[in-house]
């Protein structure tokens, strides 16, 4: 078996691999923001938040998980919590949100 760390980097990349051939098998409008520290993707159904950089930082904008949200968290690497207003990603992370 994979030991760590490439287990958990082959199950990131399975992940993601697995939300594109559910939800991108079709074309689909992309479009991008950032602001200091973060980057996003927005690719049909799925929004991919990054933080740049070695500080969290807080994406705003994103209204995900609360009773009211179309978008939930489906993937993460590092470390992303919701927040209101935003998304709060650790340093170097990625999150996935899926509408």
């Amino acid at each position: 078996p994979l030991r760590e760390p490439g287990a958990a980097l082959l199950a990131w990349h399975r992940t993601l691999i697995a939300l594109r051939r559910e939800l991108l098998a079709a074309p689909h409008p992309v479009a991008v923001r950032h602001g200091e520290g973060w980057f996003e993707l927005t690719h049909g159904p799925l929004r991919v938040l990054l933080a740049r950089g070695p500080a969290a930082t807080t994406v705003p904008g994103v209204h995900a998980d609360g009773p009211s949200s179309r978008e939930r968290l489906v993937a993460v690497w590092g470390s992303a919590t919701v927040v209101p207003g935003g998304v709060r990603l650790g340093a170097d992370s990625v999150a996935v949100l899926r509408q």
